[in-house]
């Protein structure tokens, strides 16, 4: 599983908004919808609040580079 298919899941899982989540997150929607596409990725400093927000721990989320 990549982080764009489970920060997607999480969020939805979740039945967050994006805004409601890039809110909590303390980010922009569209940062976090560029993650959830893939053309972007979360910094280490964003981490934390991710977890947070979807009550996830670090050993459920993948981070994987799209290739080509």
């Amino acid at each position: 599983m990549n982080v764009v298919f489970s920060l997607r899941q999480a969020r939805n899982f979740r039945e967050l908004s994006v805004e409601e989540a890039a809110e909590k997150i303390g980010v922009s929607v569209s940062t976090l919808y560029s993650w959830e596409q893939g053309n972007s990725y979360p910094n280490t400093k964003n981490i934390p609040k991710i977890l947070e927000t979807y009550n996830m721990t670090i050993a459920d989320i993948s981070f994987t580079q799209k290739l080509g």
